[in-house]
């Protein structure tokens, strides 16, 4: 990434571009596109040119360019949008639910998403002509603030791919209270809560948190359904199956 920069620096109107420019950012991708080196020019000028890099040539508003070290990027929205040439749908849903996730400042150092839906949603109908114009739409509508991982954005996608209801994301078991223990999904109104138990929850002090998490649900009349990676692995199906008989028919 770094000698990519210096490369932007030297070839004129040039910026890293797509999930590189999120890469410069140090922020998350899918591993399907970690090795993927991507420069672009404005439209009319001479693709890059250079072992491993993808060039292209593309319109861009100035507004939609920032800089890291100094070197011309893509803007968080703007990469976002150019990714959808490289992404499925899925993924696209996976980093837009990242971007947009409200951060925990004691644990990250931030208070702010890196951007918003609206400002996914704007680019797509910014950059009608920009390739995967399609991917890029129909993952805008399915980004939600509120998935926490890779993993929880499956999930919820394998449950609107079910025509169930969409799930509220954190739920609170009450709401207001700072001190609520909370679930990564469910539905208040039948009391069924879910919760994606990845790495982080195998330390001995995660776990017994979330006993007492399970517990107070448990104490309010609440299903708690637990989900794992052999889940994720068999694309949810028997979980799917499971929720069905839960939910009552609309």
């Amino acid at each position: 990434l770094e000698s990519l920069g210096v490369l932007a620096a030297t070839i004129d109107g040039a910026w890293v571009s797509h999930s590189t420019a999120l890469q410069t950012r140090s922020l998350w991708v899918p591993e399907t596109v970690l090795n993927e080196l991507h420069l672009s020019r404005p439209r009319g000028s001479r693709a890059a040119r250079h072992a491993r890099v993808k060039g292209h040539q593309f319109v861009i508003d100035s507004a939609d360019l920032g800089h890291v070290d100094g070197v011309p990027t893509s803007s968080i929205p703007r990469a976002w949008r150019e990714a959808a040439a490289q992404m499925t749908v899925r993924e696209l849903v996976q980093l837009g639910d990242f971007l947009v996730r409200v951060p925990r400042p004691a644990f990250e150092g931030r208070s702010e998403p890196y951007t918003t839906i609206d400002q996914l949603t704007e680019m797509v109908r910014k950059y009608p002509v920009v390739p995967g114009a399609k991917r890029a739409a129909v993952a805008a509508a399915l980004v939600r603030v509120g998935s926490d991982s890779p993993p929880e954005s499956d999930w919820r996608l394998a449950i609107w791919g079910a025509g169930l209801p969409e799930p509220e994301l954190q739920v609170a078991l009450r709401p207001g209270d700072r001190y609520s223990p909370t679930l990564d999904l469910g539905y208040r109104k039948w009391k069924i809560g879910m919760q994606y138990e990845g790495a982080v929850h195998r330390s001995a002090e995660r776990h017994s948190t979330d006993l007492w998490r399970d517990r107070e649900f448990a104490t309010e009349g609440w299903t708690v359904l637990g989900i794992g990676h052999r889940d994720r692995a068999e694309g949810f199906f028997g979980l799917i199956r499971q929720l069905k008989r839960l939910v009552p028919r609309l």
